[in-house]
């Protein structure tokens, strides 16, 4: 007969002590049966060891669906007391994620009333993706303006054309909080693998919405520091760091023109459009188009661009 000790050594991949002591009991009395019918130590071990793992399948996914139900209003609590409010989705992509019709991801969507800039939208995003018996943490920092969805969705080729211009909504820039936390590894989420841990985890989330996240945010706070960040490459783009962000240009393009800066975007784009190279993504024709869809639904722009 195993001794008890020798199941527990197999169930010692299981953090929470509760989800372990159970899994325990039931693999033990399962080695009982086991031994009973005359099987020797090897095979009530594999027995035990089997029904450790099919255990851990099933009290996994129940545990790690309470953990999302725990930490999105925990999330959601926090944020509320930290002044944002919740809102749905502001880019295309959906709430929830769901793989083999189980939940594995969701993504909480906080904004605030107060806009840094009249016309642009500040959000964080707190995704939550689910493990076996475990829950990732990861937040966003971002900054969109509807004006420029619904350049978009009017521009001709958005309909042939299914590349990154025409598919992120009303997106401007998007940082996770790992870049500021961990850029070497921007796929790093805060484990949540108890209960009892929920506490530390939030408190790593807000410790970055208060630090890096605010500061970035404060780097972007008025017209000029946009214009200025516009011109420069993103840091985030692994593969080009020195050409402008085809995205985040044109977002900021669009937030002057809505401020009544049409001159400042006209001398930022004429800027860009003399430029002998652009972020693989993007091109002369690519930027050309825009400044037409630009100027015939904005006429103060129109008019900058041709006094330019």
């Amino acid at each position: 007969m195993l001794a008890t000790v020798d199941i527990a050594s197999l169930a010692l991949g299981i953090t929470d002590i509760a989800e372990r002591a159970a899994v325990i009991a039931a693999a033990t009395k399962a080695a009982a049966t086991k031994a009973a019918s005359g099987a020797n130590r090897d095979e009530v071990l594999a027995a035990a060891k089997r029904d450790i793992e099919e255990r851990r399948g099933v009290v996994g996914e129940a545990y790690s669906m309470r953990l999302m139900r725990l930490v999105t209003a925990r999330v959601t609590t926090d944020m509320t007391e930290a002044g944002y409010r919740a809102v749905p989705p502001l880019d295309d992509s959906a709430a929830e994620a769901f793989v083999d019709g189980k939940l594995k991801l969701r993504t909480l969507w906080f904004t605030v009333d107060d806009s840094l800039i009249p016309g642009m939208t500040t959000a964080i995003t707190a995704e939550l993706s689910r493990g076996r018996g475990l829950l990732g943490l990861a937040g966003n920092v971002w900054t969109g303006a509807t004006a420029l969805d619904e350049l978009v969705q009017e521009t001709p080729q958005r309909a042939t054309d299914p590349s990154w211009y025409y598919t992120n909504g009303a997106l401007i820039e998007s940082v996770p909080f790992s870049f500021f936390t961990t850029p070497n590894d921007l796929s790093r989420d805060i484990d949540i693998r108890a209960e009892a841990s929920i506490g530390d985890a939030m408190n790593e989330f807000l410790a970055c919405l208060r630090g890096p996240a605010a500061w970035w945010l404060t780097d972007r706070d008025s017209l000029d520091k946009l214009f200025d960040i516009a011109r420069t490459g993103n840091p985030r783009h692994i593969l080009d760091t020195v050409n402008p962000d085809p995205r985040r240009l044109r977002g900021i393009a669009v937030l002057g023109v809505l401020n009544d800066r049409s001159a400042a975007v006209a001398e930022l784009l004429a800027w860009y459009r003399e430029r002998t190279e652009f972020y693989d993504t993007d091109s002369l024709d690519e930027i050309t188009r825009f400044e037409t869809a630009l100027a015939q639904r904005y006429p103060s722009y129109a008019r900058a661009r041709i006094g330019g």
